[in-house]
């Protein structure tokens, strides 16, 4: 899904809205959920710090200082899509992914999130300056 398509991800589900303005010394860094599998979201972290949940189709524009990051990409399941043959901890056991991500000055990192099999993988794509 392309990120100007993507309706943005709930404030209600955005741990860290102060990442969300720009200020200086900062690079945009755009994260896109890819659609399908509605009864997972994706939390994503940055640096070990809880960041926002994304729904299937969603997208964030966040603003980073430059520097290695780790984005850690964790499924789980929604309080909302009810699943009565599992256990929401059944299912989200072991059930993330890790991306070294490195912002540098006048980069325009994209992260895409996509479920591959029953993993969250997130991936690189870099825009035209």
């Amino acid at each position: 899904m392309p990120f100007e398509k993507a309706p943005c991800v709930d404030p209600g589900r955005v741990a860290q809205p102060g990442l969300l303005a720009k200020r200086e010394g900062t690079q945009e860094v755009r994260i896109v959920r890819d659609r399908g599998l509605p009864a997972w979201s994706l939390l994503i972290s940055i640096d070990g710090a809880p960041v926002a949940e994304f729904w299937e189709g969603e997208a964030l524009a966040l603003w980073l200082p430059p520097g290695r990051h780790v984005l850690k990409c964790q499924r789980r399941t929604r309080t909302d899509k009810a699943l009565p043959f599992h256990s929401a901890a059944e299912l989200d056991a072991g059930s993330s992914s890790l991306l070294e991500l490195e912002v540098a000055p006048e980069s325009r990192p994209c992260v895409r999130l996509a479920i591959i099999g029953s993993r969250p993988k997130p991936f690189r794509l870099d825009l035209p300056p």
